[in-house]
């Protein structure tokens, strides 16, 4: 697999400011590991000069393997975990904010972790280490309007990892879902 190394430059550098259309945010692949039955990905990029990343854990649901519908989908179902890795992640948060134009809380940072649900659309998550794949990300809440998905790119070989909205109408929830604000008393 390719490896990175932050003195050569090789990570991936976001612009400032909001985007139009739809957005996509190119990672490294930092680290690699194995983790409930699935991968976990340490993801990394430039923003502003800050390192900005978290890492993702992705599992197969179940012991069937992703087979390849007549459409060319493999549609395995799997879960995804975003799991904060401290500073790194806020300068994540208000990364995402910035590029979607959406406005942070003053004092909120990145939840800890944050469950999906998933699907393999291409690829094989268990072949991960060997073969590209593409998941479709779904955080669900009972609230009207705060869902959202998400889709990702991952491709381990060349050590790569995109996370791209699915359509400019989550942009909101997808900041709001991604955010921890303390209450008053400090928790």
């Amino acid at each position: 697999m390719k490896r990175y190394d932050d003195r050569d430059g090789a990570l991936p550098a976001w612009p400032a400011g909001a985007r139009e259309g739809i957005t996509s945010f190119p990672f490294a692949v930092t680290d690699v590991g194995l983790e409930r039955g699935g991968f976990r990905l340490r993801v990394v990029a430039l923003f502003g000069g800050e390192r900005a990343g978290f890492s993702i854990v992705l599992a197969p649901k179940g012991a069937k393997a992703a087979s390849p519908n007549p459409l060319g989908l493999s549609l395995q179902p799997a879960t995804a975990q975003l799991v904060a890795e401290g500073a790194e992640t806020d300068v994540f948060l208000r990364a995402l904010a910035a590029a979607l134009d959406v406005e942070l809380t003053p004092g909120a940072s990145s939840r800890p972790r944050i469950d999906f649900n998933a699907i393999a659309l291409t690829g094989d998550i268990r072949r991960l280490a060997s073969t590209a794949a593409r998941v479709k990300l779904f955080y669900e809440r009972p609230v009207e309007g705060e869902s959202f998905e998400l889709l990702a790119g991952i491709n381990l070989p060349e050590r790569s990892f995109t996370l791209m909205e699915k359509w400019t109408g989550y942009r909101a929830p997808l900041v709001r879902g991604l955010t921890f604000v303390p209450s008053r008393d400090g928790n």
